[in-house]
């Protein structure tokens, strides 16, 4: 099980292998990361921004049944996170990533928790 911890640099990736943010874990749950987000050029002109503006709509709006939906689309969209230093995929189909407030971040490993025990 992959383990995650407060200070970890991570990339946030598009399906192109294109770094579209650079991720600093600030808070672990036992079932999701929070980090804070800070963009690439390559994120203001991505695909990933355009789903990621359409989920906090939804939200805001209380659009309830769109949300499940828009999740699904940023997960088949290919995003995936790597350890900064490495090319190796850490969280590949990324799911439940949900951009908040524009600097925070936070996604689910789909199969469980990230915390340590």
């Amino acid at each position: 099980m992959i383990r995650f911890a407060p200070g970890d640099r991570l990339t946030l990736f598009d399906g192109a292998h294109t770094a579209l943010a650079d991720l600093v874990v600030e808070r672990v749950t036992a079932t999701r990361v929070f980090a804070r987000f800070t963009p690439t050029g390559a994120y203001e002109r991505s695909a990933a921004r355009a789903l990621f503006d359409e989920l906090a709509e939804a939200v805001e709006g209380l659009a309830l049944g769109a949300i499940d939906p828009l999740q699904r689309e940023l997960r088949d969209s290919g995003l995936h996170i790597c350890e900064a230093e490495g090319t190796a995929a850490v969280v590949s189909p990324l799911e439940g990533a949900q951009l908040l407030a524009d600097t925070g971040f936070s996604f689910v490993i789909r199969g469980g928790p990230v915390a340590g025990d």
